[in-house]
């Protein structure tokens, strides 16, 4: 799939499993992974939907901390370029890059000690 169109299915309040891979450049997240897409407390959703324009980089950014398969500042960097590529509003991608370095540890730190398969 490319970044135009990315085909899920809902599962419950906040969680969505894509229908088909999904690709940005070496980086292939398989089907059936589960995301919650862009992570905000709920009262920020006026501002950025979990599944609005930054879903692609989230979707990425999700499948990078729950496989661990480079470091938490890799991740964060990549998710930060993703943005980038997806034509956001500079001021919504240093914010959700922001809230990625100072408060994504929380789901660093859970896939790291659960090794949560996918």
């Amino acid at each position: 799939m490319n970044n135009l169109y990315i085909l899920i299915e809902y599962i419950d309040g906040h969680m969505w499993k894509l229908s088909y891979e999904y690709k940005w450049r070496s980086i292939i997240v398989p089907k059936g992974f589960i995301t919650d897409g862009t992570s905000l407390p709920r009262f920020l959703y006026f501002w950025v939907r979990p599944t609005g324009k930054s879903f692609p980089a989230a979707i990425v950014h999700d499948y990078l901390y729950k496989t661990h398969i480079c470091s938490k500042k890799e991740a964060d960097l990549l998710f930060l370029q993703h943005l980038k590529e997806l034509n956001i509003r500079w001021t919504k991608i240093y914010a959700l890059y922001i809230g990625v370095k100072m408060f994504g540890w929380i789901g660093w730190n859970k896939y790291k000690k659960n090794r949560k398969t996918i």
